[in-house]
């Protein structure tokens, strides 16, 4: 047997689990922000923030009722595996219309937004964008903003 062999398998072991540590917890801070960031439009009351799913096995995707807080998203990534390294892992939103949300599609000029008018009341309309996107929530998407400041954090993370 190898003098301090043990020693410098437990050392290895410890940096491969404060390795999965570490980015388990970014994983969880850029999900946590993605659903966070994701438009709750006046019609659907949440549907498209409370339909993330995270899965490793293959993408998964439901459509879920509505939630403001995105509940059900954010219970998905509390079930984040205890271990990430290695593994390839899912964020998916089931709903048809996250691709439009995230990369716009709206035409530039923005249409008119949909009727808000109350029941015998002039029309009036709410503007669903400002020309960059299709949500005045979150004109440059939700996971890219998210996706960028991780890789910002991550960057600075390895300069240390």
């Amino acid at each position: 047997m190898i003098k301090g062999l043990g020693r410098a398998i437990d050392a290895i072991d410890g940096m491969v689990a404060d390795s999965n540590e570490t980015i388990k917890k970014e994983y969880i801070k850029t999900l946590t922000a993605i659903v966070k960031q994701t438009p709750v439009h006046f019609k659907d009351g949440g549907r498209l923030r409370n339909s993330w799913t995270l899965s490793s096995s293959a993408p998964k995707g439901a459509q879920r009722g509505p939630n403001r807080s995105g509940g059900s998203s954010l219970s998905s990534i509390a079930r984040m595996p205890k271990n990430v390294l290695g593994k390839r892992l899912f964020f998916t939103n089931a709903m048809p219309y996250a691709n439009v949300v995230e990369y716009g599609g709206y035409p530039k000029p923005p249409k008119q937004g949909t009727n808000t008018a109350k029941k015998g009341k002039p029309p009036t309309y709410q503007m669903l964008s400002n020309g960059r996107g299709y949500s005045r929530q979150a004109p440059f998407g939700m996971v890219r903003i998210s996706v960028r400041k991780a890789r910002v954090r991550i960057k600075k993370a390895n300069k240390k």
